[in-house]
Parts: C-alpha cells; sequence; structure tokens
C-alpha cells in the first residue's frame, strides 16, 4: 500500500534539496527506504527514486525498470528518444516519465527548450503508436515532472518577442513560473501527457516546495500511476520475469 503521508514529505525534502544537491554534483551517505532515495543520486536521482518507489509498491522492480541511456523508445520524427525512465512489461509499456528542471540562471535562455522537447517527445510518443500499435491495446501512458527554481529571475514577469499577432492573454506579463504552470497544466488538459506534476522550488531550504494547482500535484501524479498500474494489471498477470524492452519488430 502506497503511503501518501510518507511520499508527500520525502517529495518535499527531494525537491527542497534538490538545487544544492545538483550545484554539489554528489550526495554522500546511502540509508534504507524513502529517506535512502531522498538522498540517492544525483540531480533528479532522488524524484526518481520516489517515482519507482510507487510501481514497486505495485509489484514491479529492476526487471521492469529501463533508465537513462536503457530507456529508448522508437519515434516517427527520429530514430529514438531517451526518456528518464521506462516501465514495462513484456512488450507493454507502462509508463515512459520525463523529469525535467529549470534553473533561474538559465530560465531566460532554456524555457522555450523545455517547452518543445515536453510537446515534441509525447507527441512522437503517441504517433509511433498510432502508425504502428506497437504498443498493443493499452497504448503507451506517458508522465512529465517539471520543477522549476523559485527566484527573482523566475518570479517576476518577463517580456516575449513581439509578434504580428496577439499573444494568448493569459501568456501576458508572466513569469516563467507562470508560463511552466500553463505549460504543464495544458499538456495534461489536451491528452499530451497523463500525468503532470508542476512544482516550484528555492534554493532556501526553510521554503517549503510549492504545487499551485491541485491537479498537477505530485500526490494526484501518484493516483495517476496507480490508476495506470490497475489498468495494466487488469489486462496483464501480476508482474514476472521479463524479456529486454523491444521485440525486434519492423515498425514502419
Amino acid at each position: 500500500m502506497v503511503n501518501h503521508q510518507i511520499l508527500q514529505t520525502a517529495f518535499a525534502e527531494s525537491c527542497r534539496s534538490y538545487w544544492t544537491t545538483r550545484d554539489r554534483q554528489s550526495i554522500t551517505g546511502r540509508g534504507e527506504g524513502l529517506a535512502a532515495a531522498v538522498r540517492a543520486g544525483r540531480h533528479f536521482g532522488s524524484l526518481q527514486a520516489l517515482v519507482e518507489s510507487v510501481f514497486i509498491d505495485c509489484g514491479y522492480g529492476e526487471r521492469n525498470f529501463l533508465r537513462n541511456r536503457s530507456a529508448t523508445v522508437p519515434g516517427y520524427y527520429r530514430v529514438t528518444k531517451n526518456w528518464d525512465l521506462i516501465v514495462y512489461q513484456d512488450e507493454t509499456l507502462i509508463a515512459a516519465l520525463e523529469l525535467k528542471s529549470l534553473g533561474a540562471k538559465s530560465a531566460a535562455n532554456n524555457f522555450n527548450n523545455r517547452t518543445e522537447e515536453a510537446i515534441g517527445n509525447a507527441t512522437d510518443l503517441r504517433l509511433t503508436h498510432a502508425l504502428t500499435g506497437m504498443y498493443g491495446d493499452l497504448g503507451p501512458w506517458a508522465g512529465f515532472m517539471f520543477l522549476i527554481e523559485e527566484s527573482v529571475e523566475t518570479i517576476y514577469p518577463v517580456g516575449g518577442l513581439p509578434s504580428k499577432w496577439p499573444v494568448d492573454e493569459d501568456f501576458l506579463n508572466s513569469s516563467y513560473l507562470k508560463r511552466g504552470e500553463i505549460l504543464s497544466w495544458r499538456m495534461l488538459q489536451q491528452g499530451l501527457y497523463d500525468a503532470v506534476c508542476f512544482v516550484t522550488s528555492s534554493q532556501n531550504p526553510a521554503q517549503p516546495p510549492c504545487e499551485p494547482i491541485e491537479e498537477l500535484s505530485w500526490l494526484n501524479f501518484v493516483e495517476a500511476i496507480l490508476a495506470r498500474v490497475r489498468e495494466v494489471q487488469a489486462h496483464l498477470s501480476p508482474p514476472g520475469p521479463s524479456t529486454p524492452y523491444g521485440s525486434g519488430r519492423a515498425l514502419f
């Protein structure tokens, strides 16, 4: 049984410590359970471990996870795409998950890149399945987590390039935090992703992370994962030993 209170506490701790973890490039000390997950790895290591823990509580294990460079799926507009985490069973893609951050100092240069990556990744995944049916009757499931640093550079309104046509009013006088919120909400509403978590946090360890929209909260993200697991397990036998991802079939 997933303990939401423990997961929420661990999530908040991971978000608060993310920026210092990133700057240090390493974390020392490995314990047991969720506390170890918060301390383990680099960059998104602790948050990814928390996501994995939800699947582990549902009976999945190492045999069902592909990470980083191994977490590769075929594409239509490109040969392959590496996600941060793939969860699979036999030929079923249970979940493809991407975890992205945006630091305050790089927000001006990287926000549009993060936006284009997020939209493109989900579009390519779904189109590949629509054309090939390679993920089976259930189709692919995609999750996206977006963590933005809360700082002077991201909380105040920023401008944009002028356009001959009127810009969406929601974006007028918006900050990078607000733009990230709008992006995350719309990707969920339009079905690009089946679950989206949007959170902001500062480098001040005393300041808790902020989850401005309940539907984009960490616990809603967890609930969406659990719903996907129930859907998969209603069609498949419980997780067991499985073959490596990919059958070698022709795609197009």
